[in-house]
């Protein structure tokens, strides 16, 4: 068994220790269970957030997203980062019902606009009936 030294308090410690009748390897810990008790937080290192909650509270009410916010925040929009935003969002109780109507103007536009390019795609067809027209775009 090795013995190592705290980094907080300079005491030794040893490498392995039985807590409830289990066998905890602590070679890698660089505190003493005085200093760091076993399972608290102290002494984890959590990363420190890039983005402040004004920062957030901006993004929020000038985005159309959830992607857009991590963008506006300049954050990667991959992994976690959608749900992880979300829960800050819930945590400050911010608004974000005008998403879904957003979206919904945006999905219409596209039907619109997709529309509008096979009826010019069709219409420059001169052997297409408008039976046939409407054959085309009600089935696609």
């Amino acid at each position: 068994m090795r013995i190592q030294t705290c980094s907080n308090c300079h005491s030794t410690f040893p490498s392995q220790v039985v807590i409830d009748g289990k066998t905890l390897n602590l070679s890698k810990r660089k505190t003493c269970l005085t200093c760091n008790p076993y399972n608290s937080d102290k002494g984890k290192s959590f990363r420190q957030r890039s983005w402040t909650d004004a920062q957030l509270i901006e993004a929020v009410n000038t985005s159309s997203s959830l992607t857009e916010i991590l963008i506006k925040l300049s954050l990667r929009p991959a992994g976690g980062a959608h749900s992880h935003i979300k829960k800050h969002i819930q945590r400050l109780n911010l608004d974000i019902t005008h998403y879904s109507k957003i979206y919904e103007e945006r999905r219409d536009a596209a039907r619109y606009l997709g529309l509008q390019s096979k009826i010019t795609y069709y219409v420059t067809k001169p052997f297409l009936t408008n039976a046939k027209l409407a054959t085309v775009l009600y089935t696609n």
